[in-house]
């Protein structure tokens, strides 16, 4: 019986080989990461943005289903949010807002139904802002009879014109969604007067 002295080489990578794999996928992660960053950051902006069209459709549909007036308020301070409340009476300028309203939206106010932060969608790296038209806080108000009135930063009465006010120009309201300070696709949506809110292309 005769034994080979030969070995026949096993199948395998040398290191010299698997460093080099290892090189070329760090390259395509570091030539990858800011696209798939920038990527996330417009989903979130996406997303935010189809988040006012709901909260505002929900407040909108949910008046007329339960007969109550809805309030939608955004907040221009810090970064913007919306919060959506079910009001006390049916009609908008007879709800007792303040009390319906007090204490925001935390884990004890019955009636705030949703909200929607900017905040929520933030991370280190991408801040996403959200802001109208002239920077101010705005209120709207769903009447059960489809009626959407508006006022100005929680003070005086709802109305449904917007007649000789320049932010409401076109019978509605623009919010701006940026990430960064404008960096990227702006989204903007609009919620209109006598309409459902919808997302502008």
């Amino acid at each position: 019986m005769v034994f080979s002295r030969s070995r026949r080489r096993e199948a395998g990578l040398t290191l010299l080989e698997l460093m080099i794999v290892v090189t070329i996928i760090a390259v395509v992660a570091a030539a990858a990461a800011p696209t798939i960053g920038a990527s996330f950051g417009e989903r979130r902006s996406n997303e935010t943005a189809l988040d006012i069209v709901r909260l505002a459709r929900r407040g909108r549909s949910e008046a007329v289903g339960y007969g109550r007036a809805y309030l939608l308020r955004f907040d221009a301070g810090g970064n913007g949010a919306f919060e959506l409340y079910r009001g006390d009476s049916n009609r908008c300028n007879n709800a007792d807002w303040p009390t319906v309203t007090g204490g925001g939206c935390t884990a004890g106010n019955l009636a705030c139904r949703d909200f929607v932060v900017a905040n929520h969608r933030s991370t280190a790296g991408q801040q996403i802002v959200i802001s109208s038209e002239g920077g101010a806080s705005i209120d709207f108000c769903f009447e059960p009879t489809g009626r959407v009135l508006w006022q100005r930063g929680g003070g005086g009465l709802f109305s449904d014109r917007s007649v000789g006010d320049a932010a409401m120009g076109g019978g509605g309201m623009r919010f701006q969604i940026v990430r960064n300070g404008g960096e990227g696709v702006t989204r903007r949506v609009i919620v209109p007067l006598g309409g459902d809110a919808r997302v502008l292309l």
